[in-house]
């Protein structure tokens, strides 16, 4: 993340801090903002700040004593008995440092126990189009699909009790069961396992078809799964029947919208206006926010006029609320008035940071001709200090990272490369950058930023135990004695800046293992790294994906011999030995493997010519073998660096596979409407491979371990089944489309049975898989599965353990 620090649009002052969410989901539900303490202005509202140093349970007793004042004074007497768990449901142990349990901008979910006091709990749904609401009061945050609070209603009360109308006809058995039902829903809910909520509340619908709450917290369910014509049934009886609830409506008009039926969402949000002019109790903000609903939705409907209307007298009574302002940029940009919209959606930014809408269409916006250069105009016109570089730099990192998130890669490394520029000793902004190179798979560009970082800042270290100067000249040595690794003991702790220089660090074994480097240079640079590393939990940190990257490397040069030659030959052999600088112009490692190194490469600020180090590439070694390189590829997340670099024979010839990295994609990131960004570092990894080559693809092994069971949690479908057809088919239209495009020959490797816990689903995903593959003429599928397990099917064979 970006290092603390402040900035400036348009002289308003934006903080770029760490800060988490607190959500409590039971009724009302209250979300808590969390900030550092050096945060000057934080406190004030749904804010709260803790110290560093401050234990889980240190926050879970601010968020209770808080939540205790607004809402449940009986708790004050005597806090009740609740824990933290994240949005996996994991309990995050109370006695742990907050810091290195909960990352920022992270969602962390307060879970009451049996027997507690206060406030009756109500289910709700956690939206992800706004995971942190900024209203200071839980009744008073909106009802919509980006909240997760919800209004008090004649439908929606803090009981779970049916209504007297609707049991008269029920036995006393019954109404126990039913009861039971609805408290077993609402507990299931309120820990996020929607679907266990949905089949309870459906049970009681079939003995009351019209109970109010099974049906809106079914409507609301659906809505939050992306299965809105499910909704619409729910919320349709619920009106019809309870026309006086206007939570109802307004999840009708939500619903309606994610159809694509606005004409009807219109309605429904009238109705829920017409409720609140008769009714004063209603509170005003959320009138206000029905109303920019409403506007929405006849702005997608073709009335754009009366939209814009109801958007002006909505910003008259509140010129500063969020939700109109949005829709009012929106607007703009469609008339093209591209700067004026730029401006809003700053604005926005700056009252609503954690805006997830705002965010993308702020990102969107960078991505359209002109509009980066009138964004680094508004920035740097917005300070004209000599200290405008301490101020901006900050806010060019945040508004690259979070930009990046949703595909402006080639946006948010410009603005990482001036934020770097302005802040040339920010550790942060090196490591951002970097990653941003990674997505391009442009390693030179990255190697330069990490040699120009270590050049210019060698006191700069990690701790007491490795210098910045002394891995520069483990990569271009001198004729001074090589670093030595440290002696120091692992009692020192880590502060973020030494973390994120060791991630660097991490991050540069990893590139140097993709590039091909030799292996025993690059054994000699992780003899640096090791005192460093021992006795610490580095998994548990916010460098854990670098940290993971490393082990994984560490272990491929110590578990295996060097892929191709030892370095012995290689050096009888009299090969080049050095990295690559700007003057190679791409010869030599880059020659036939990375031609055209994705989209928007940019040359790098490599060492000067002379800086020469020992860093072999195994391409080189390759063409020396008889091996072709070049023409044998491997696609994949983190599971196809072991296969990187192998010497393998195929139709009688050797030939070397070729990796092409891509972290962390689902193969459900690949569906048309993402932008997320490992999408984009796919389709850049695509672009560097020439027309006819052979690929392997290796991908789905997320999917399986965190993808198909959260997504069947969450009711966006009914079985695992239809989870894994819906991404099968995801993956056939991808591959068939890069054989069209490029002319590829696709072999698809089964899905690695890596974990214990997951390979059942691996096992079925890899069975549907192979069918469907098998089935498409221009596609191969790779059938050694069953030779990865045990003889018995049930654990994977020895030979082939890595992870862990």
């Amino acid at each position: 993340g970006c290092c603390a620090g402040t900035s400036v649009f348009a002289g308003v002052v934006l903080l770029v801090l760490m800060k988490f969410y607190v959500h409590y989901e039971g009724d009302p539900a209250f979300t808590l903002i969390v900030k550092d303490a050096e945060d000057p202005t934080s406190g004030g509202g749904a804010v709260r700040v803790v110290a560093t140093d401050s234990t889980v349970q240190d926050v879970l007793n601010v968020f209770l004593s808080e939540y205790a004042t607004r809402y449940a004074p009986a708790w004050k007497a005597q806090l009740p008995h609740a824990s933290l768990v994240d949005e996996n449901k994991r309990t995050i142990p109370p006695t742990s440092r907050a810091r290195a349990k909960i990352q920022d901008k992270m969602d962390v979910f307060v879970v009451l126990h049996p027997n507690t006091t206060g406030a009756t709990t109500s289910t709700t749904t956690h939206h992800a189009e706004n995971k942190a609401p900024t209203q200071s009061h839980a009744s008073s945050t909106p009802v919509n699909a980006s909240s997760s609070s919800r209004p008090s209603s004649s439908a929606s009360s803090s009981s779970s009790k049916p209504q007297q109308q609707d049991i008269d006809s029920t036995t006393a058995t019954q109404l126990r069961l039913i009861q039971g039902h609805l408290d077993e829903a609402v507990a299931a809910a309120s820990v996020g396992a929607f679907q266990r909520a949905a089949q309870l509340f459906q049970s009681v619908l079939v003995s009351i078809p019209t109970a109010p709450l099974p049906l809106i917290r079914l409507g609301d369910i659906y809505i939050s799964a992306g299965r809105p014509e499910k909704a619409v049934g729910y919320l349709t009886t619920l009106t019809e029947h309870h026309g006086s609830s206007m939570e109802g409506w307004i999840l009708l008009g939500h619903a309606c919208s994610q159809t694509g039926n606005h004409a009807r969402a219109a309605q429904a949000y009238k109705a829920a206006l017409e409720l609140a002019s008769k009714n004063p109790s209603y509170d005003p903000n959320l009138t206000e926010q029905v109303k920019v609903f409403l506007a929405k939705a006849l702005y997608k409907q073709g009335d754009q006029d009366t939209a814009i209307q109801v958007l002006t007298i909505v910003l008259q009574a509140n010129e500063e609320c969020p939700q109109a302002l949005l829709e009012y940029g929106i607007a703009l940009e469609d008339r093209g008035k591209l700067l004026e919209a730029l401006r809003i959606y700053l604005k926005v930014l700056i009252t609503r940071g954690d805006n997830r809408t705002v965010r993308e269409y702020l990102a969107a916006l960078v991505q359209r001709p002109g509009v980066l250069a009138m964004l680094e105009k508004e920035l740097l016109a917005s300070s004209s200090t000599s200290s405008s570089a301490q101020v901006v730099a900050p806010a060019l990192a945040f508004l690259a990272t979070f930009i990046k998130d949703f595909g402006a890669i080639q946006q948010s490394r410009h603005l990482y490369t001036l934020a770097l520029e302005m802040r040339p000793d920010s550790v942060s902004y090196c490591l951002n950058l970097v990653h941003v190179h990674e997505l391009f798979l442009d390693y030179k560009s990255a190697m330069g930023v990490i040699a120009s970082f270590l050049k210019r800042n060698p006191s700069t270290s990690v701790g007491p135990y490795i210098t910045c100067d002394q891995v520069y000249r483990t990569l271009y040595p001198d004729s001074s004695p090589p670093p030595q690794p440290s002696m120091h003991t692992s009692s020192y702790t880590l502060s973020e800046e030494d973390l994120d220089l060791l991630a660097i660090i991490f991050t540069l074994c990893k590139i140097l293992y993709l590039q091909g480097s030799n292996i025993s240079e690059l054994t000699q640079l992780m003899g640096l790294i090791e005192p460093t590393r021992k006795g610490r939990e580095l998994h548990l940190t916010s460098i854990r994906n670098e940290h993971a990257y490393y082990c994984c490397v560490s272990q491929l040069t110590e578990c295996t011999t060097p892929p191709l030659t030892p370095p012995s030959q290689a050096q009888e052999a009299g090969t080049s030995t050095h990295i690559p600088s700007s003057k190679d112009n791409d010869e030599g490692k880059d020659k036939g493997k990375d031609k055209g190194k994705g989209k928007g490469s940019q040359k790098s600020s490599e060492p000067a010519a002379g800086d020469q180090g020992a860093l072999e590439d195994l391409s080189s070694q390759a063409a020396r073998l008889g091996l072709r390189d070049g023409d044998l590829y491997v696609v994949g997340d983190s599971h196809c660096l072991a296969a990187a670099w192998r010497p393998l024979q195929m139709h009688g010839t050797q030939h070397v596979l070729t990796p092409r990295l891509v972290t962390g994609l689902k193969i459900w990131h690949l569906r048309k409407e993402s932008t997320f960004f490992p999408k984009a570092n796919f389709e850049c990894a695509m672009d560097t491979l020439p027309d006819g080559a052979s690929v392997v693809f290796l991908f789905g092994e997320i999917d399986c371990r965190e993808g198909f069971l959260l997504a069947v949690e969450k009711c966006k479908y009914d079985t695992l089944e239809e989870a894994m057809s819906r991404t099968i088919a995801i993956y056939e239209e991808v591959l068939q489309a890069l054989v069209a495009r490029k002319k590829l020959r696709i072999f698809v490797h089964p899905v690695p049975p890596v974990l214990n816990e997951t390979r059942h689903i691996v096992k079925a995903f890899n069975a549907m898989l192979r069918k469907s593959i098998e089935a498409i003429p221009s596609l191969r599928w790779l059938d050694f599965f069953d030779a990865m397990l045990t003889p018995d099917g049930m654990l994977l064979r020895d030979e082939y353990k890595l992870d862990g």
